[in-house]
């Protein structure tokens, strides 16, 4: 069986690792580096991979595959299955078309593959502070994550867990199951459970500039906000003079006393190696690790100093109105809706 994969991130070259212990694969189809591909969250290059582990390397210009040029080579190649991990633009139809027993996709959510399709899906897990994900396999077929379902793997949210240790229970997660799918015989015989579409809901894209931190939340709240958005993404950010603080790592920071009466995102205290202390809307965080960007003055934070906090609904709002003018059609996740309600 011939085996593909078409992949442009650091999480589906995870996925495609797992898969290759134990399972051959032909080719991994990956996306030519350029000036571009620096937009591309988690941005991986497949090639040096693909020349250590024997396994043909074949790149596209096109992240959307709508170069006539990519089309030609792909169509060149012998594809049984195309396990499409780390690959975050719909593919088109022809390409599916083109494999003989089918494109495998990968998508879930808190909620599941059906009540959670669209994009960013375990960062809006994290931010809404979920306790567990539900990832699934499924033929790829013309729509958005609408596929029959092959299999299906839940696995928690710890309180550690951040974005990047997400990815990589899904990629463990989604592995297994392909690699299971493939021995069992149950992907070359088609064998899946088609979705109830009415029950679909979506989750909106998310931005950069969606990362905009409300310090009058939860200690908690901002925690999950940080530790959804942190590298591969932009981070959670706000303003501190004219830069914009970038915060990677925060924890909460409960010293069991009463929290002095205090604005939300004034910076209580500079600790000796440059951890901050801000004050949140019912306590206190610890933040490790951040970094000021842009072309401001330079100035370190300071003690007193109040951050620029954007309120969550408000942004909320606006993500999802982004989402409606786009695909009006396609019916939001309801609690996303409740969140941003006025």
């Amino acid at each position: 069986m011939n085996i593909y994969a078409l992949c442009a991130v650091e999480a589906g070259l995870d996925t495609i690792s797992l898969v290759a212990n134990s399972t051959p694969i032909k080719g991994v189809i990956g996306l030519a580096e350029t000036s571009t591909t620096g937009n591309v969250a988690g941005y991986a290059n497949a090639e040096a991979f693909c020349l250590q582990r024997g396994i043909l390397y074949r790149s596209v210009a096109s992240y959307s595959l709508i170069h006539d040029d990519d089309r030609r080579m792909l169509e060149g190649l012998d594809i049984d299955v195309l396990l499409i991990a780390g690959w975050q633009r719909l593919v088109p139809d022809w390409l599916i078309e083109h494999c003989r027993i089918g494109a495998v996709g990968v998508h879930g959510s808190a909620l599941g593959i059906t009540r959670g399709r669209g994009r960013s899906p375990q960062n809006w897990a994290l931010i809404l502070g979920k306790k567990q994900f539900e990832i699934s396999i499924f033929f790829v077929e013309k729509g958005v994550d609408c596929g029959s379902v092959i299999d299906t793997r839940i696995f928690p949210l710890l309180e550690h867990d951040d974005i990047r240790t997400s990815y990589y229970k899904a990629s463990w997660c989604v592995a297994d199951m392909f690699v299971e799918a493939i021995h069992s015989g149950r992907l070359s015989r088609g064998t899946a459970q088609p979705q109830i579409h009415e029950d679909a809901r979506y989750l909106p894209q998310r931005r950069p500039e969606d990362g905009a931190i409300d310090w009058s939340r939860s200690t908690k709240q901002v925690c999950d906000f940080v530790r959804a958005l942190t590298r591969p993404y932009p981070g959670a950010y706000c303003s501190l003079g004219n830069n914009e603080l970038h915060i990677w790592v925060a924890l909460p920071f409960d010293t069991g006393a009463t929290p002095s009466d205090r604005t939300p995102g004034e910076i209580s205290a500079i600790l000796t190696h440059g951890e901050l202390i801000i004050r949140t809307g019912d306590g206190y965080l610890l933040v490790s690790d951040y970094t000021l960007q842009g072309g401001g003055d330079g100035a370190l934070p300071r003690h007193g100093e109040v951050l620029s906090s954007t309120p969550f609904p408000e942004q909320l709002r606006r993500v999802l109105d982004r989402h409606r003018a786009k695909y009006p059609t396609l019916k939001l996740s309801e609690e996303l809706e409740e969140l941003a309600a006025p």
